[in-house]
């Protein structure tokens, strides 16, 4: 009898957990291989020693630390050429060829001592109805504050009678400035029957401009800064009336004896001059000249330009210095040094007394409150000279001040003053010479030495020196990990 056995079916084995673990991962062996393969075929230096399998283990370790050695010379080279192009990349080079250059003469400011205009007060008083006392006692409070600073904010006069006067004007602090203003006379402008501030050196006129300083108003020739410099468009925005035929600047070269004059009106009655660089206003630390009679300056300046594409081929950081359009400052829309330190001045001052003097500009978007007379006499005139001496560390780092400096801006030397007595203009009132007779046989120009394309060469060299790297070694590495990672997930193999 036949009988068929029937074969026993086997139950199939089941997985460890072990092996079921490793079945989840499994797809790590396929990017092993793909990084394996990208090593062997690799144009980078030692990448195809770390997996060739005839080496031993030792040499594999040996090969893994200079790999490892070189990456971080690599990577120390690179961040070093990086500081060098941030922090180091400019220099201050210096020209000799003197008998080409076309240097200006310095800027002069005069602030005159008288400043309200009698005639404008007058008119004001009639439309507002002050007489008497009451209008005396305004004219010296608005005199002596037009006047102010920090030297004198103590010295403002307060009669009794001003309080009511000003509640009865209904003037409030922050009118304080454009009420001087408008009651100071702008000599800039010929008017009938008055002789205007003028500037020239015997042949043609410059421009001279009414501006807004820390002595309050006060009038500037022979400037390069921009035409928003002027009291009327720190106060109000417009831009003053200029003569299109006055010229802007006075230039001078190797071979002229430059000479400037100013003629100021009697109106002043006597001035406080400023000679500075014409790329910047006047500091309020700088030395000044009080006089009422013609005085005369002989100066010396050294100019301080930037090459061609400088500013294009630099960041403010890599310079360390800011061109005028490039104002980082709330109160001003040019940058200079001393409108830097200005502001930084202010913001002390706000920090301290919760107010800013009148005389500074304020039309910005949240405007500071601007101080009472009381509190210019009282907080600002008790810490006037910490204002003033910015140049302490400690104030500096309460309002977080850095001021860098013009990459344009000059030096300017007063080698001579001589006060001539008796020597006024037809009894009109009396000049300010400036005259430049030395002119400097050396240029001091900003300079880029450390280049983008240098820096790219430079860590080039080293991932070359150190690695074998290239251009196309990088372009490789991202085609390797992006277009043929894809074309190898979808299961090509080539």
């Amino acid at each position: 009898m036949y009988i068929q056995v029937q074969p026993i079916k086997q139950k199939p084995q089941s997985k460890t957990k072990w092996q079921a673990f490793c079945g989840n991962f499994r797809w790590l062996r396929g990017i092993g291989l793909y990084i394996k393969n990208y090593f062997t075929e690799s144009g980078i230096h030692g990448f195809a020693y770390l997996v060739k399998e005839q080496l031993i283990v030792i040499e594999h370790v040996a090969w893994l630390l200079l790999l490892i050695v070189s990456v971080g010379m690599c990577i120390f080279t690179g961040l070093q050429a990086m500081d060098k192009y941030k922090s180091k990349s400019t220099v201050m080079g210096m020209e000799r060829d003197f008998y080409f250059w076309r240097t200006p003469i310095p800027s002069f400011t005069v602030c005159p001592m008288r400043r309200l205009s009698q005639e404008l007060f007058d008119k004001y008083c009639h439309k507002k109805k002050i007489t008497g006392q009451p209008k005396e006692d305004l004219y010296v409070f608005l005199e002596t504050l037009a006047n102010s600073t920090y030297f004198n904010f103590a010295n403002i006069t307060v009669r009794p009678s001003i309080d009511g006067t000003l509640d009865r004007l209904r003037l409030r602090p922050a009118q304080y400035m454009s009420l001087i203003y408008n009651l100071t006379t702008d000599f800039t402008q010929e008017e009938e029957g008055r002789k205007p501030i003028k500037l020239n050196d015997g042949f043609k006129d410059f421009v001279v401009r009414q501006v807004l300083t820390e002595f309050g108003i006060c009038y500037l020739g022979n400037s390069y800064l921009h035409d928003e410099y002027t009291a009327r468009y720190f106060l109000f925005g417009k831009y003053p009336k200029i003569k299109k035929e006055d010229a802007k600047m006075l230039l001078g070269s190797y071979f002229d004896s430059a000479l400037l004059i100013l003629s100021v009106p009697k109106a002043f009655e006597s001035i406080g001059v400023f000679i500075h660089s014409s790329h910047d206003a006047l500091k309020i630390e700088q030395k000044f000249f009080y006089t009422n009679e013609a005085v005369y300056y002989k100066a010396e300046t050294r100019e301080i330009v930037a090459e061609e594409g400088y500013e294009k081929s630099s960041t403010v950081a890599q310079r360390n210095c800011r061109f005028p359009h490039e104002s980082n400052l709330e109160h001003f829309e040019i940058y200079t040094k001393s409108f830097c330190m200005q502001e930084c001045r202010l913001n002390l001052v706000y920090k301290k007394c919760k107010c800013i003097p009148h005389f500074y500009p304020n039309r910005i978007k949240n405007p500071k409150p601007i101080c009472s007379y009381t509190t210019l006499k009282s907080c600002v005139a008790k810490n006037a000279e910490s204002f003033r001496r910015l140049h302490s560390s400690k104030a500096r780092k309460t309002v977080h001040c850095h001021c860098m400096d013009s990459c344009f801006n000059s030096i300017v030397v007063v080698k001579s003053v001589e006060v001539l007595a008796n020597l006024n203009i037809f009894q009109t009132g009396f000049t300010v010479g400036l005259e430049v007779t030395t002119w400097p046989l050396e240029l001091l120009k900003r300079q880029v030495i450390f280049t983008f394309t240098d820096l790219l060469v430079y860590v080039g060299g080293a991932a070359g020196l150190f690695l074998g790297f290239s251009v196309l070694g990088a372009i490789e590495f991202f085609y390797y990990f992006s277009l043929r990672l894809l074309w190898y997930l979808r299961g090509y193999r080539y």
